[in-house]
């Protein structure tokens, strides 16, 4: 494929956008037959196979609505025995690669990516990326184009999307693909900063909305150790240190667009909007956003000019679970081409093209917000992700706060932190939202400023405390470097990537403890 991209370079060059943005000329109706011709293929595919006959026993569906009426809705746990023994003989085809991610238990999941599988999930990487460049019809990437690597390495699913999607283009890497993907993460981001800084030029980044603006920071923090090493390039220097002063001329810190500007920034996770503005304050442009999982990659991408995000047709055979029915074992699901503006569902997604997963509950709540992208003219529903559909606080009845809520009251607060977690405490016959903050702020100040955001910024959260005649928000300030030692304690324990840190909505209490005992010690040592 490389050829390809080799020889359709040129910004305007229809063929290269066509061959992997095909589907935004297409009607719904296209939408739903794509869908149903794929899901029946994939049936054939998966039929003969162990893994098949486990879950759907002898059900041969001929139809997608036998499919959806024989077939149970799955969950990890249905495929657990075979995946995790790595049961390749029980699949239907050979796998090439087993990828790790992390369930919200803890453990570590492996799920099987075939050739095929593999090389679908590059190429809807690049289909996101070229989405990116902010204009209908433009192609951002040429041959030789800067690749900043700061996700998580290959097995992980986001770093074997970049490896297959790097098969497919002609980029530099920084730090080296092969070195990044041995080195921790503050040794990949400090030595891809500074053999950028050399190079000059940053053209491609992505990752975590809330890790890009980390690495944002961390371009602060290290700067200035860049400037004063004997082992920089005079060249680069020398320009760095003109755009350093014009920048504390202006009465503020170099920031990392002061020397970049990147082509494509694309970014995850439930906190992109609210932190949409910080990473066009470091790098100089909005972030584009992707949705999917290890279990089914990027089957949402954010069009240009739009909010939201699209649905994609090739990726996966989706359906919907209303979020009232979310409780239900086997509830009843909702088509593309059945969705309600306003409405939530928790995605379930079927592979195709070499998947190994049917009716997969993923267990994350999306929201529709239109049933076309109105400002590209396209004809197929947006939605944004809402949260975990088990990482949602309930509170009196009338509030529910997801991750991305939580966000809003930490960025309207307008704290000084480095990390936070929140869970639901009960104590002295009182119910309580319990926000733990790492901070050098006093939590008289914290406090005051949390809850004033939240009245602001959570619906009828200003009525509680007369309703209960308490205000239900409470926080503890974590000294400096908590977050810190609970991650390097964890580390030395060996535990999978995913659990380094506690969750930020609802962290299991043994966690809270850990972060407990953590700070006590941090306080007795000033």
């Amino acid at each position: 494929m490389k050829p390809m991209i080799e020889t359709a370079r040129r910004a305007h060059d229809r063929s290269l956008w066509d061959h992997y943005c095909w589907f935004l000329n297409k009607s719904l109706e296209y939408f739903m037959e794509l869908q149903n011709t794929l899901l029946m293929k994939q049936i054939d595919y998966l039929r003969h196979c162990e893994l098949w006959r486990t879950i759907a026993g002898d059900a041969y569906p001929n139809s997608p609505r036998q499919f959806r009426q024989m077939v149970p809705l799955t969950t990890y746990e249905d495929y657990r025995e075979i995946f995790m023994n790595r049961r390749e003989e029980a699949l239907p085809a050979r796998v090439k690669i087993w990828a790790q991610t992390t369930g919200s238990s803890g453990n570590v999941k492996w799920i099987p990516y075939t050739e095929e599988f593999y090389r679908k999930f590059g190429d809807i990487f690049i289909t996101a990326a070229f989405l990116s460049s902010g204009k209908r019809g433009q192609v951002p990437i040429e041959r030789g184009d800067v690749l900043f690597y700061t996700i998580a390495p290959p097995p992980y699913g986001s770093g074997l999307g970049v490896q297959s999607a790097l098969e497919k283009l002609d980029l530099v890497v920084l730090p080296p693909f092969e070195e990044a993907t041995r080195m921790t993460f503050a040794e990949r981001i400090i030595t891809g900063f500074r053999m950028a800084l050399e190079k000059g030029r940053i053209d491609i980044i992505g990752g975590i909305a809330s890790v890009l603006v980390n690495i944002g920071r961390i371009f602060e923090t290290h700067i200035g150790e860049y400037l004063t090493s004997d082992d920089s390039a005079f060249a680069a220097k020398k320009s760095i240190l003109k755009k350093y002063l014009q920048a504390r001329s202006e009465g503020r810190p170099l920031l990392p667009k002061d020397l970049f500007s990147p082509k494509v920034i694309l970014s995850a996770g439930a906190d992109v909007s609210l932190f949409a503005n910080a990473i066009e304050r470091y790098w100089g442009k909005r972030p584009s956003e992707c949705y999917g999982l290890t279990e089914a990659p990027l089957f949402a991408v954010q069009t240009p000019g739009c909010d939201d995000m699209v649905l994609v047709p090739n990726v996966a055979y989706l359906e919907f679970i209303p979020e009232e029915r979310y409780n239900e074992c086997q509830p009843p699901t909702h088509l593309a081409n059945e969705l309600e503006v306003g409405c939530k569902y928790e995605a379930v997604v079927t592979n195709f093209f070499g998947g190994c997963i049917f009716r997969y509950r993923t267990g994350d709540l999306v929201e529709v917000t239109s049933l076309k992208d109105a400002v590209n003219g396209i004809d197929i529903p947006t939605i944004r992700f809402y949260a975990r559909a088990d990482n949602v606080i309930h509170f009196s009845g009338v509030i529910r706060l997801n991750e991305r809520a939580c966000w809003r009251v930490i960025e309207e607060s307008g704290i000084n932190y480095n990390d936070w977690t929140i869970t639901k405490e009960f104590r002295d016959e009182k119910t309580y939202i319990h926000f733990y903050v790492e901070t050098f702020e006093p939590k008289r100040r914290v406090l005051g400023r949390m809850r004033k955001a939240a009245a602001r910024t959570i619906a009828t959260f200003d009525d509680i405390p007369e309703l209960l005649g308490y205000n239900p928000l409470d926080v503890t300030v974590l000294p400096e470097g908590t977050f810190s030692q609970y991650r390097s304690e964890r580390e030395a324990e060996g535990v999978d990537l995913g659990q380094i840190k506690p969750m930020h909505v609802n962290p299991k209490p043994l966690q809270i403890e850990r972060l407990r005992r953590i700070a006590r010690q941090l306080k007795g040592k000033q």
